[in-house]
């Protein structure tokens, strides 16, 4: 098997993950993120966090840093948890449409039915990532 096969097969081996999105408050305690995180996680879902990540705006450019950084983690998720609050943040304002513009599914906490929206988005990635898998080693028995 050649190395571009593998690369894109172990990709698709990845968890499904989700990004958090929410106000950020560099000295607060960001409780709403950890909590949901914990939550997320116990359900063997990757949680893509950027409220741990906060020691960042102590350094200079921190808070430059932290927006870059949570750009990555939206890069590699695979859906949006929109936390209470996430509009009162500009940075989370746009964050929400890069998600949007990147295609991903943004779930808003406390909408109808938030908790099964999101569930099923898990089941459509896994249903998705065994399509690929399968069409994968077809490729390869060829």
């Amino acid at each position: 098997m050649d190395t571009m096969n593998t690369v894109k097969i172990e990709r698709r081996r990845r968890p499904f993950a989700v990004y958090l999105l929410g106000t950020i408050e560099p000295e607060g305690t960001n409780g709403a993120f950890f909590e949901e995180a914990e939550a997320l996680e116990s359900r063997g879902i990757v949680c893509h966090n950027p409220a741990a990540c906060t020691f960042l705006v102590h350094f200079g450019e921190g808070a430059e840093l932290l927006n870059d950084l949570s750009r990555v983690m939206l890069c590699h998720s695979d859906a949006v948890l929109a936390l209470p609050g996430w509009l009162n943040s500009p940075e989370g304002r746009r964050q929400h449409h890069f998600a949007i513009a990147k295609g991903l599914p943004v779930v808003t906490i406390g909408a109808a039915d938030w908790n099964n929206r999101l569930l099923a988005c898990k089941a459509a990635w896994e249903r998705d990532r065994e399509a690929a898998e399968k069409a994968a080693g077809e490729e390869a028995r060829e």
